[in-house]
């Protein structure tokens, strides 16, 4: 599947006053990355202006496996799991940048939801071939 990785700085509003990065800021860490991707796809995102699909979260976990601190930049990289009917998997990994061991671990599932039919919308399958 394809790979998708983005370079971050941690901001010290990120963190708590021990200097670590407080656990809901890995969301805006992986949102970051998501919506770059999403942004850089112009194809995903043109569909989606044009239908007013909104890309909303159906669900979302995060596995800390070691606690990430001031000052350092992230690499977060964003693979696509799975691209189904009505929604598309991406998981996430964290590392502090120049370092192999990934130190933060998650998955997201996004759903394609029609803001003026208030329903699920199919992705076409032109665009499901280019995300996977």
């Amino acid at each position: 599947m394809k790979t998708f990785k983005l370079i971050t700085s941690i901001r010290w509003s990120d963190t708590d006053k021990y200097s670590h990065v407080n656990n809901g800021r890995y969301f805006d860490y992986f949102e970051e990355v998501r919506t770059t991707w999403i942004y850089e796809f112009s194809e995903l995102i043109n569909w989606a202006i044009k239908n007013n699909i909104q890309l909303v979260i159906s669900e979302q976990t995060c596995k800390y496996r070691l606690p990430i601190t001031h000052p350092n930049k992230l690499e977060v990289t964003q693979q696509v799991i799975k691209c189904g009917a009505v929604s598309i998997e991406l998981s996430y990994e964290i590392r502090i940048l120049g370092q192999s061991e990934i130190v933060t671990s998650a998955s997201v599932k996004l759903a394609c939801y029609n803001a003026n039919t208030k329903r699920l919308e199919k992705i076409p399958s032109h665009i499901k071939q280019l995300i996977v």
